[in-house]
């Protein structure tokens, strides 16, 4: 299997995802947390969805 590579750099800026809130609290996804785990963010949101 071929290895798959991405061009990540902190000059990348992506506006934020927003899901709305939960408890009058809004639920905001930022990828500006530079070098990271890439599983934790998607297990927050399937306890939320």
């Amino acid at each position: 299997m071929p290895s798959l590579r991405t061009d990540c750099t902190a000059s990348q800026t992506e506006p934020p995802i927003r899901f709305g809130r939960l408890d009058q609290k809004p639920i905001v996804a930022e990828f500006n947390g530079g070098e990271i785990s890439s599983d934790a963010g998607l297990l927050l949101i399937g306890q939320i969805d």
